[in-house]
């Protein structure tokens, strides 16, 4: 990560300064890390469901009197009284004496009688029982919603509504009143929210809050991420963009630890927003974006920020520097003054040009054919990533096996998945790392399900049970690269927009997982079918996309649309360069 960036057009815009300024300091990383605790509230916003939203098993009463003397657990009773998996709402009635003769324990015993002519009972979701022995209460327990009810589907479907919107506020936001102000803003309203979720009286009011929480949540978050990567330089923006992943990762993790401490959703909930309301108080800790400020033509303040840099940087020379303008007689003016000249001369480089402040989200739309097909290719990624990485984690969490520990080694596989994606992310590669792991989890799942379709053996459950592992590991490294990679796909003034966009219909996928799940029970195979289909079409589409390692940040639409042409030309002229050398 040295101190001069020799990529190409590093005489244009904003990218300039890095032949000055050192791209990446310990001062860049602590301010990333500490705006990173964002990230970390995202990591247990994401796993909040697995815990406060756990399906507890359920039965009826079992309608008999004489289960009164005896000290059953709710397992015991379960296994006596449960008709089939799917009629939660039914139950056996089994008498105490029918096993008053018998050698065997007594639960033992009445789980072994054959039951055909016993009666049944049927039950309500308002006086089934939930099994309370490890969740003291969770939203389906306290809602009652059992006995064949989507209630907790919708309501984690809905979330992503909250997500959705989220995307879309972050955008719009971030880019017309800047990273900090949105980031600041979004983690108060974070913790607000979810002090408010914490006190709803009814279902309800508890799907619409989350829908408010998950929207200041996603706000912040992708802001968070824009930030991280236009704080530093092109040699430095793979490594340091991978930091809101582990920090995400980091949050996956302690949500045992906390869902542990607090196994009451409400109790939960409240710890969640007192760890995210202290982090409003850090607002005069950390600057703004600089690339941020210099394209909305605030050119004091960036300087401000820039002049920090400068006092982290090692071996500053402004003498250094061919393209500099001496005009004042002193090189540190010199400096700021070019640099505004080249970054001006960027944001006057468009015909027509429109204010930086009225970019919405349809101008990627409106903007010309190459900005439209990536923006389309871009927002299939953001769809098939969400709805597969949300789809395994809401399903790994039934499987066997103690919840807290299935989380923490799910997190560990995103840490497993962002170490080599770190290390490797400046050698091959976005699209290469970004794509291939998308093929891998899409191979995964599909031969996970042909392999129990096809061949009966105990030992395939074993295997498809790691096979997903493997799946989540694809789809994780995926996810961390999606968020560098569309920053350095579009340009500055649209970025935030792009990344939101992104994002905000990749919700759509998310909103899907839940009653795609719902098919593991009915139909185990298609599941796998969907995700892995979705996963390969999505890395193939992937490669027509182009690479940006090592390239400067885009800075206008204009200098975006010619960067995707000239891709385009250059795949089209090789492929006829192969079709001459063949004949």
């Amino acid at each position: 990560m040295g101190e001069k960036y020799d990529g190409e057009n590093i005489d244009t815009g904003f990218d300039w300064c890095w032949n000055v300024l050192q791209q990446v300091t310990l001062y860049h990383i602590l301010v990333v890390i500490m705006v990173g605790f964002t990230g970390f509230i995202d990591g247990l916003h994401s796993t909040y469901p697995v815990f406060a939203q756990k399906k507890q098993d359920v039965r009826c009463p079992t309608g008999l009197d004489d289960y009164s003397g005896y000290n059953f657990t709710f397992s015991e009773l379960l296994n006596i009284t449960q008709v089939t998996i799917e009629e939660e709402c039914m139950a056996y009635q089994v008498p105490v004496t029918d096993c008053s003769s018998s050698t065997l324990e007594l639960p033992e015993c009445l789980s072994a009688l054959d039951k055909t002519g016993y009666s049944t009972l049927n039950c309500t979701s308002e006086t089934v029982i939930f099994d309370t022995s490890q969740f003291t209460e969770t939203v389906p327990s306290e809602f009652n919603l059992a006995c064949g009810s989507f209630g907790n589907s919708i309501a984690t479907s809905m979330s992503f509504v909250g997500l959705f919107i989220g995307s879309f506020l972050a955008g719009y936001c971030s880019d017309k009143w800047g990273r900090k102000i949105t980031v600041i803003v979004a983690v108060a309203c974070s913790g607000s929210f979810a002090l408010l979720q914490a006190i709803v009286p009814g279902y309800l009011a508890f799907v619409t809050i989350r829908i408010f929480v998950q929207s200041a949540n996603q706000a912040a978050y992708i802001t968070y991420n824009v930030f991280a990567v236009e704080f530093v330089g092109p040699d430095a923006r793979g490594y340091v963009g991978m930091i809101p992943n582990f920090l995400f990762a980091a949050g996956y993790v302690f949500m045992s630890l906390l869902s542990y401490l607090f196994p009451h959703w409400r109790h939960l909930t409240y710890a969640i927003a007192f760890l995210t309301l202290p982090f409003v108080l850090t607002w005069w800790l950390w600057p703004e974006s600089p690339r941020w400020l210099y394209s909305m033509k605030r050119y004091d303040e960036g300087r401000k920020v820039l002049e920090r840099f400068a006092k982290a940087s090692k071996n500053v020379n402004y003498e250094n520097v061919d393209s500099l303008n001496s005009t004042s007689g002193d090189k540190e003016d010199d400096f700021y003054a070019t640099l505004k000249q080249k970054c001006e001369q960027v944001a006057n480089s468009e015909e027509d040009e429109v204010e930086t402040t009225n970019h919405t989200v349809l101008t990627l739309f409106t903007s010309g054919t190459p900005l439209l097909m990536v923006t389309l290719n871009f927002c299939f990624q953001f769809i098939t990533i969400v709805m597969v990485y949300y789809g395994l984690i809401f399903s790994a969490g039934d499987l066997p096996g103690d919840i807290y520990m299935n989380n923490i080694i799910n997190g560990l596989v995103e840490v497993a998945a962002y170490i080599p994606t770190f290390f490797l992310l400046q050698i091959w590669g976005r699209r290469v790392l970004l794509g291939g792991p998308l093929i891998l989890a899409g191979v995964c799942m599909l031969l996970g399900m042909g392999l129990q379709l096809f061949i009966e053996a105990e030992w395939t459950v074993e295997f498809f049970r790691w096979l997903m592992f493997g799946a989540k590991l694809g789809v994780s490294g995926s996810f961390a690269v999606i968020w560098i990679y569309g920053a350095e796909l579009f340009p500055t003034e649209i970025r935030g927009n792009a990344l939101g966009l992104g994002s905000m219909v990749g919700r759509i996928g998310g909103i899907c997982a839940p009653f795609v799940n719902e098919f593991w029970k009915t139909i185990p195979w298609l599941p796998p079918v969907i995700y892995g289909g979705f996963c390969i079409a999505s890395g193939v589409l992937l490669f027509m996309l182009p690479e940006t390692n090592g390239r400067p940040l885009l800075n206008t639409i204009a200098e975006a649309n010619k960067f995707y042409e000239n891709h385009s030309s250059k795949k089209e002229n090789e492929e006829d360069s192969i079709l001459m050398e063949t004949k």
